[in-house]
């Protein structure tokens, strides 16, 4: 379980054999936001990425993922660092109980 995980944006510069935790591949809420339709609030993104099984089992396989990382600090990369990452790094430190 790693100490430190960090949410980032995918122009951040990961130091060189760093924990990567690539979090793209989960639908981005950028467009609901800009709408009106989603609030930036955490919880409600974590809740919008869940709102489907499939969407649901892959967050949570993530998170699986990043809590099993070995290394002291887990860098949670998504496009913009804003959204997914932040809901992803959030999960795996409650996951883990790590300490930031």
């Amino acid at each position: 379980m790693p100490t430190s995980v960090v949410a980032v944006a995918k122009t951040f510069k990961v130091p060189q054999g760093a924990a990567v935790l690539d979090v793209r591949r989960l639908q981005n809420p950028h467009r609901a936001i800009r709408a009106k339709e989603l609030s930036e609030d955490l919880d409600a993104i974590e809740a919008w990425l869940r709102r489907d099984a499939r969407a649901c089992e892959r967050l949570d396989a993530l998170v699986e993922r990043g809590r099993r990382c070995a290394q002291d600090t887990l860098y949670v990369v998504c496009h913009g660092g804003k959204h997914r990452s932040q809901v992803v790094a959030r999960l795996v430190r409650e996951a883990g109980a790590c300490e930031r």
